[in-house]
């Protein structure tokens, strides 16, 4: 497979052009590198955005003392906004560590019969 050259290869009052699918095979080639080029950078945003959307604590009472924040819903790429006062908050975020202190406690059934 020959390489595609911008510039002229040979004397310019000679002129030549390349075989058309030659030129075709240099355009799906440059298609191609894009195309891999801009998945790699969609790939690198994607890895870095969840630690920037992460969740994090509301601070801001709003209108009727409600905090509202956008949350990930889980099977979705839609985000859904969620109002809690902060007092529901501080619950909300107490209780999901009393199970994840509970659940880690529990051990794991050898089988499906839980023995």
């Amino acid at each position: 497979m020959h390489a595609c050259s911008i510039g002229p290869s040979r004397p310019s009052n000679v002129r030549t052009s390349l075989p058309q699918h030659r030129r075709t095979r240099c355009l799906l080639f440059a298609g191609a590198i894009i195309g891999l080029l801009s998945i790699g950078q969609a790939m690198a945003q994607e890895a870095v955005e969840p630690a920037s959307t992460q969740a994090s604590k509301p601070t801001k009472p709003g209108k009727n003392g409600k905090v509202c924040q956008l949350e990930d819903v889980t099977g979705s790429r839609m985000k859904k906004r969620v109002c809690y006062t902060p007092a529901q908050w501080e619950a909300r975020e107490s209780a999901a560590k009393a199970m994840v202190r509970e659940l880690d406690g529990k051990s794991i059934p050898k089988d499906a019969n839980g023995g």
